[in-house]
């Protein structure tokens, strides 16, 4: 009891809730997290914490491995402070490239390959939310455009499906219906709302099954029978799977990025 009765103290002292207030009321709810600590608590456990609790905003003091990479793929955005011994190396910017290389960027990888481009959803310098788009080729971005009834970044990300490139939600306090495919590269009107009847956190397209049905993983947990046609599900078992689990396609290719046909 005494024990429990600590930890919950730490964790009222470590998460100090910060509220960014204006007018019309709460615009965004967040935590310091701090680490110096004699009894502190796992970071998973911490992240956890602030997923049960609705958190997605999070400010470091430092960029501690454990810590960078329990927040990795959670959605959760991160503001990481330099330690005052670091501030001075800062000053030089092949120093701070390399520091933010090392420390923050090597987490921040969940782009969606296709057509040769690396893409992610993003906000946009108008502060509307875009698909970003890297050429690997060339070393060029160029943006594509969501459905129109996406107004954030937070909360989704990329995939593909058949050579398509899809919108999935991701939120794990907000089940939805719906993910999008782009049926036409590009092209904004193109993309098509499917509906599915199982309420999701997360979903991920894997494939097409006998090219009437398209196989998921929803929730990282169960694997999914569903037709598009009407929604429907089949759960699929699948024996001594542990869960969470991540999986996803692998394609294999000797092709560097770089070819061109003449």
């Amino acid at each position: 009891m005494e024990r429990g009765y600590v930890m919950m103290m730490l964790v009222c002292v470590v998460m100090v809730v910060l509220g960014c207030w204006s007018g019309d009321g709460v615009k965004g709810l967040g935590v310091n997290w701090g680490t110096m600590a004699t009894h502190k608590l796992p970071p998973d456990t911490v992240v956890q914490l602030l997923k049960d609790n609705g958190i997605q905003k999070v400010k470091l003091f430092d960029a501690e491995q454990s810590t960078m990479s329990a927040l990795a793929g959670t959605s959760i955005e991160v503001m990481v402070a330099i330690p005052n011994d670091q501030l001075q190396a800062m000053t030089s910017y092949p120093r701070a490239k390399e520091w933010v290389r090392r420390n923050v960027t090597r987490y921040n990888f969940n782009g969606t390959a296709l057509n040769g481009a690396v893409h992610w959803l993003c906000m946009g310098p108008d502060h509307l939310p875009v698909i970003a788009a890297l050429d690997l080729a060339e070393q060029k971005f160029s943006g594509l455009s969501p459905p129109e009834s996406v107004i954030d970044s937070n909360g989704y990300t990329t995939g593909v499906l058949r050579d398509c490139l899809c919108l999935l939600h991701h939120n794990d306090h907000d089940r939805q219906r719906i993910f999008w495919i782009m049926k036409e590269y590009g092209v904004k009107e193109s993309w098509t709302r499917i509906l599915i009847a199982e309420p999701f956190f997360s979903l991920q397209p894997l494939c097409y099954w006998k090219n009437t049905k398209i196989l998921v993983a929803r929730n990282r947990r169960e694997m999914l029978l569903f037709n598009p046609r009407d929604g429907t599900c089949k759960c699929l078992l699948a024996n001594g799977l542990q869960v969470p689990f991540y999986v996803d396609v692998y394609v294999e290719s000797l092709v560097s990025p770089n070819f061109r046909l003449n």
